[in-house]
């Protein structure tokens, strides 16, 4: 079986340290052969093999999958074609690019979902109900572009921010244990 490089070993005993471990207990030791943890532990943006031409400032993704904009679920519209308009108009394309993801990116409890990447990390948001909701995301964009540095969201957006892989109870749970872990005797 292969083993670990040292500072593999050494980040992914810390990663382990956070994660619940429910019944089963953790040992360093196990760490050299731990091949069903299939995880990169070298910092995957730190590293890039390819580079693209083009400087993209964000990436925004709109979805338009399963329930987001399907009216007869009852979900509100997504304007997609007044959307690619704005763009094409706006010269947005370059530097910002938009995606109508034909496939779900979820939660669909929260539709309409859209989700913005870039350097600084991933913005998730939810319930995108209004025409307005869109006309401000592509003010921003157009703002973004104009500056050509990444600007702050709107403030409008905060309450249609949500954390997509985590819950607050999940959050909240994994606080406890690790502070029962720190404050555990050996």
């Amino acid at each position: 079986r292969a083993k670990l490089a040292p500072t593999r070993r050494k980040n992914l005993a810390f990663f382990l340290k956070l994660m619940p471990m429910g019944n089963r207990s953790y040992n360093p030791g196990d760490l050299n052969t731990m091949q069903e943890i299939d995880m990169r532990t070298d910092g995957i943006e730190s590293s890039p093999k390819l580079a693209s031409r083009r400087r993209v400032l964000t990436h925004i993704l709109v979805c338009k999958g399963c329930c987001c904009g399907v009216t007869e679920k009852r979900k509100p519209p997504v304007p997609v074609e007044w959307l690619k308009q704005e763009w094409r108009n706006r010269r947005l394309s370059p530097s910002i690019t938009l995606t109508i993801s034909a496939g779900c990116l979820g939660p669909c409890d929260l539709a309409n979902v859209v989700c913005i990447t870039s350097p600084n990390g991933v913005v998730w948001l939810g319930k995108i109900k209004l025409h307005l909701h869109y006309a401000r995301l592509v003010d921003w964009a157009e703002a973004v572009a104009q500056a050509d540095a990444l600007l702050p969201l709107p403030s409008s957006f905060d309450s249609h921010r949500f954390d997509r892989f985590r819950s607050p109870s999940f959050e909240v749970s994994e606080k406890i244990n690790y502070a029962k872990e720190l404050l555990s005797p050996l």
